[in-house]
């Protein structure tokens, strides 16, 4: 119960980001969440969203990578 509460409070303060939560709401939505987890097709959702969250954070540290890689290769071309 411990490891889904901690991974619930990240993303319900993903959700509402901009918001200042204190930690009462925090604890509250995590709680409702890990209530509603139990649903298969809540859990599919969910789980989607996660990994189409980590697919973009990967893909952004690639983007980076590639630009380095091409901005160094562009620099060695000039000189």
């Amino acid at each position: 119960m411990l490891p889904l509460f901690l991974g619930t409070t990240s993303l319900w303060c993903n959700v509402f980001h901009g918001v200042r939560l204190n930690s009462i709401q925090v604890f509250i939505g995590a709680l409702l969440k890990s209530m509603l987890i139990s649903s298969p097709v809540l859990h599919r959702i969910i789980s989607a969203f996660e990994k189409r969250k980590l697919k973009a954070s990967l893909m952004n540290k690639m983007e980076l990578v590639l630009f380095r890689y091409e901005k160094s290769y562009s620099f060695g071309l000039k000189t």
